[in-house]
């Protein structure tokens, strides 16, 4: 739960509520559409009330409220059942050698 009710990086006039996000916490949302894509989820309520993307707010006269996830959704599934070999690998990339006959994803 992240409450940007009294956030001093929000600009004093209204702006809408996607571009407010961006503004406060652009490590959080550092695209509009990423505040967009969570408004729309209704993870941001104003007022007590969930938000739209076109609503008007402005820091210190409205209470913006943004629900997260409380736990991480990854969950390990243990070692896979034969050697993966890393042909190449950076910050961002990776690429594997995956070996014909065996399963890339776990059955559903």
């Amino acid at each position: 739960l992240a409450d940007y009710s009294k956030s001093s990086e929000a600009p004093a006039s209204e702006m809408k509520l996607s571009a407010f996000l961006h503004a406060v916490d652009p490590d959080r949302f550092p695209t509009l559409s990423s505040s967009r894509k969570t408004v729309r989820k209704g993870l941001v309520h104003v007022n007590g009330q969930v938000g739209k993307v076109h609503h008007l707010v402005m820091s210190g006269r409205d209470s913006v409220l943004v629900m997260g996830r409380t736990e991480s959704s990854f969950k390990p599934y243990g070692e896979p059942p034969f050697h993966i070999d890393v042909l190449y690998e950076d910050d961002v990339f990776a690429c594997v050698y995956k070996p014909p006959g065996y399963c890339s994803h776990p059955p559903a």
